[in-house]
Order: C-alpha cells, then structure tokens, then sequence
C-alpha cells in the first residue's frame, strides 16, 4: 500500500515536469505491471514450491481469471484509445486541455475502475456466469 503513494506522487511529479505526461503514464503502467507479475508470480511461485515439497501437486482450479483479464483488457483498450484521442493538439495533451475534457476523462476511467470491481465482485459470488 505504501508504495502505491509512493507511485501517485512519482506519477503527479512526473505529470507536472513533462509537457506531454508520457512520463507520467509510463510510471503507472510499468509500476502497476510490476506489482502484478511480482505480486502474483512470487505468491504462486512459493505455493508450487510448497505443494511441491509436501509431495503434492499445486493445481488452480479454472475460475474467473480468464473473464477478469478479458474485462480488463477491453478496458485497457478503451482507455489507450482515449489517451491517444486526447493527444490531439486541440484537447491539450492527455492530463492538460480544458477543464471540462479532464473531468470527462477522468469520469471515464473510475467508471472502467468501478464496472471492473463490480462485474469482477458479481462474477467472484457467481451472481453472473461468464459465457467461456
């Protein structure tokens, strides 16, 4: 948790000292990616190795990480492509422009945040069935 504050404020200072905020953008993309693949490929890593040397096979039973990663992706999707409409010169960069485009865009990207909780949550407690 506390190196999430630590990114926010890399990512603010980033923001705030590059005209584009590429530099910004790229900190949170790589620090989350780092967070996730560690996160989970270190805690996996130990199970295996634990399962292992209990003479047991670690197996995962298939769950909702295939329909998690396909919401998240379309959401990525989505959000790169809004990214990419805001560098026209005309809206001012990604986090600059009017103050009307940034609180859209920023509207925008809690509504994917929140929509990926909750379709995740009712998935998770098997209120929905994914269709694959």
């Amino acid at each position: 948790m506390y190196s999430n504050f630590l990114d926010t404020f890399a990512s603010k200072t980033a923001a705030i000292q590059d005209d584009t905020a590429d530099a910004s953008v790229g900190n949170v993309t790589g620090s989350n990616a780092v967070n996730v693949f560690l996160g989970i490929g270190i805690a996996w890593s130990m199970a295996a190795i634990y399962w292992e040397a209990q003479g047991m096979v670690f197996e995962v039973p298939v769950g909702s990480l295939g329909f998690s990663v396909s919401i998240f992706c379309i959401e990525a999707f989505l959000a790169i492509i809004i990214l990419m409409l805001r560098r026209n010169p005309a809206v001012g960069g990604e986090l600059g422009g009017p103050k009307s485009v940034k609180t859209i865009t920023t509207g925008i990207f809690v509504f994917f945040w929140v929509f990926y909780v909750f379709i995740s949550a009712l998935e998770a407690y098997k209120v929905i069935q994914p269709g694959f």
